[in-house]
Formats: structure tokens, C-alpha cells, sequence
């Protein structure tokens, strides 16, 4: 909303879901997930290293941290982890042993190459 009360150009953009300002944004595939998932949870590594290990691994796809962030938040909920945000502990034991149970429905190649 403006200062006067109307709507803005943003706020229009929103409520008609009008991406015009905004780059295109990919879905990602069970791998990608999986990779995020095997990078923060069982390796323990950092954001930074996590972008920068998404976007060499798929340069198609340019990610953010951020958007990064929010995925594994979301696919935490989805794959019924424990609450990070709420324990402040991402890397429990139950968490760790579930993702690398979701590791058998990817081949041994994927594995290594994610370490």
C-alpha cells in the first residue's frame, strides 16, 4: 500500500500474481532435495558451502542462500523431521538416521559424490 492510502504497483503485482519483476523460479527435483538435506543435516555444512556446492552442481539452477534456507525448512516439514526452528537442533540423531534412510532410493554414485 502507499502512504496515500491506494494500492501500489508492488501490492497489484502481488494480489495479481504478476512475476514480471521477479527471475524465473525452478522447481526442485527429489535429488536436489535430498542434496540439501545430506549437505546441512548428516555433513553439517554451512550455507555458504551449500550454495556455492548447489550452483556448481546444478549452474542451470542459480540459488541463493536464502532460498536455500527456506527449501530446507519446508522439505524438514515434508519429510516429518524434528522441529529446527523450535529445538534449535538441526542435526539430532533421528534426523540424520532418516535422511540417510531416504539415501537408499538414490544409486551409490549420487552418495559419494555429495561427500
Amino acid at each position: 500500500m502507499s502512504n496515500s492510502g491506494g494500492i501500489d504497483r508492488m501490492s497489484i503485482k502481488y494480489m495479481t500474481g504478476d512475476s514480471a519483476g521477479r527471475e524465473e523460479r525452478h522447481e526442485y527435483t527429489e535429488e536436489e532435495e535430498f542434496a540439501i538435506m545430506y549437505w546441512k543435516i548428516v555433513l553439517g555444512m554451512e550455507w555458504r558451502t551449500i550454495t556455492n556446492r548447489m550452483n556448481i552442481r546444478y549452474p542451470q539452477k542459480s540459488r541463493s542462500a536464502g532460498g536455500l534456507s527456506s527449501k530446507y525448512y519446508r522439505i524438514r516439514e515434508k519429510w516429518g523431521l524434528s522441529g529446527a526452528r523450535v529445538s534449535g537442533e538441526e542435526k539430532s540423531p533421528e534426523d540424520v538416521s532418516k535422511v540417510l534412510e531416504r539415501a537408499r532410493e538414490f544409486d551409490d554414485e549420487l552418495i559419494r559424490s555429495l561427500n
